[in-house]
């Protein structure tokens, strides 16, 4: 147009197909910004469902981790799923570090803890070593002695209708269940409410129960209250009472040992306590 030529005023129409084609054009270029997912050889998208067909890697060499998820929300900073395999397979190869680390940062107890795991109807925790002189499974309770209240322990087992613990070993120099302390108190407890608060049993010419002291200062076995054995009583030492014992009951007959060598035994038993018997008769006379 020349300079003297008025310019056309924009119509209606013109207004709307102009409209038309900006939304069109914007449209697309967020489409192309924001893909709605990312695919396999695309950038992770952070807020957005990630889907691949081969394995995401991440190697670094810094000295902090190499990959950092923070929730500052009520959910759970990360979750792995597998169908097939592992959820979680968590490795390393320092013999001075830990393949997975739980650590829980509260500052007081309301029933949280460092780690849990529910096995549904398959094991909670397998936990295996081939390492000599090291344990599979160690725990450790550090609560000062002054804080202590008694109902602390470094491990709790609750077997509800199951056995709380089961240990077994095929090692003859070694033992099932190994419990020590270090200072002077009990070493192992066994309660009950009407039952038996421990329970040895032998076979094949074992032994149920059996205690021993290693010096003449102490005793294999302290029994505060009455003694019931429900069957023959062998002592190969010498039985020593510092009371006056008492005649058999008139039931005696009925607890007559069957076997001869127990037969035996209940009869130098016997003189003995006889013997002791008149020997405290005498003292006391």
């Amino acid at each position: 147009m020349s300079a003297g030529t008025p310019t056309p005023r924009p119509t209606r129409r013109r207004l709307l197909v102009g409209s038309a084609a900006a939304v069109a054009a914007s449209a697309a270029a967020a489409t192309i910004a924001q893909p709605a997912s990312a695919a396999t050889g695309s950038p992770i998208l952070a807020g957005r469902s990630n889907t691949a067909t081969a394995e995401t890697s991440l190697t670094a060499t810094t000295t902090a981790a190499a990959l950092a998820v923070t929730n500052t929300g009520a959910g759970a900073a990360g979750t792995a799923t597998a169908y097939a395999g592992h959820g979680l397979v968590a490795s390393t190869r320092s013999s001075s570090h830990w393949a997975a680390a739980a650590v829980n940062r509260a500052t007081s107890s309301a029933g949280g803890g460092a780690l849990l795991v529910q096995g549904g109807q398959t094991a909670g925790a397998l936990v295996s070593t081939s390492g000599v002189g090291v344990h599979a499974l160690s725990a450790t309770h550090s609560v000062p002695l002054g804080s202590a209240n008694g109902n602390e322990s470094a491990v709790n087992a609750t077997g509800g209708a199951a056995n709380g613990v089961s240990a077994t070993t095929s090692n003859v120099d070694s033992y099932g269940v190994v419990s020590t302390h270090s200072g002077a108190g009990v070493a192992v407890v066994g309660s009950t409410n009407g039952g038996l608060g421990v329970l040895g049993i032998a076979i094949a010419g074992g032994t149920g129960v059996y205690a021993l002291a290693d010096d003449d200062a102490s005793y294999s076995i302290t029994a505060a209250g009455r003694a019931l054995f429900l069957n023959d009583v062998i002592v190969t030492g010498t039985l020593y009472a510092p009371n006056v014992v008492n005649a058999l009951p008139s039931t005696a007959a009925a607890l007559t040992p069957a076997t001869a060598p127990a037969r035996k035994m209940a009869a130098q038993a016997a003189r003995t306590a006889a013997r002791i018997r008149a020997n405290a008769v005498g003292a006391s006379g």
